[in-house]
């Protein structure tokens, strides 16, 4: 079944409703949401790319995998109590703040779809292509 991505959307809050702890789960709007972006944008891409991944300012490590199962392995990258922002690439940008653990419980409920993982400090970013690779900066 393909979802669109405002489906993907709804599919996306659904699975964060059903957490233990969805309270701790924020959007990020507004004015913050394009600050984040524009830190982003400003650290690890160049210029204003259909997708982020494509042209990244340093080249990042890539890791494939012959499974799907990619978002088990975002606690390779970052510890599971961390809290990160979470950058969905639906129909437009959402981004959530919210710890690694949940991130991971998260996409595994969810269809597939792009993401970027940055702790708050932006010092790492790590991300799923639509090739099924992570790339971490």
């Amino acid at each position: 079944m393909c979802l669109t991505k405002d489906e993907k959307y709804l599919e996306l809050r659904e699975a964060i409703n059903s957490l233990d702890d969805k309270a701790e789960v924020i959007e990020i709007q507004n004015v913050a949401k394009d600050n984040i972006i524009t830190d982003i944008m400003n650290k690890f891409v160049v210029g204003n790319p259909r997708v982020w991944w494509l042209p990244f300012k340093r080249k990042p490590k890539s890791f494939s995998f012959d499974d799907e199962f990619q978002y088990q392995r975002i606690s390779q990258f970052f510890d599971n109590n961390d809290v990160c922002y979470l950058i969905t690439e639906l129909d437009t940008i959402h981004i959530f703040k919210l710890s690694v653990r949940n991130i991971i419980k998260i996409i595994g409920e969810c269809s597939f779809f792009e993401y970027y993982i940055t702790d708050l400090k932006m010092q790492n970013l790590l991300c799923e292509t639509d090739h099924g690779d992570l790339l971490y900066l």
